[in-house]
């Protein structure tokens, strides 16, 4: 989808790997938003947290 913008939203986080930016949602409040490589790295992230808990064949490349 080069070129183009689209919004997906997500439960799964294998769904967003290849997205370039990340927006965490809860209870209709944005939470974060940022590109998936800063908040992956962020400790203090929720997506960050999430990641924590994915099994290692599950893990973002």
């Amino acid at each position: 989808m080069a070129g183009r913008t689209a919004l997906v939203i997500a439960h799964r986080l294998s769904t967003v790997e290849r997205v370039d930016h990340i927006m965490v949602l809860e209870d209709g409040r944005i939470l974060e938003y940022n590109t998936r490589a800063a908040l992956a790295c962020d400790p203090t992230s929720h997506y960050n947290q999430l990641l924590k808990t994915m099994n290692p064949e599950e893990m973002l490349t």
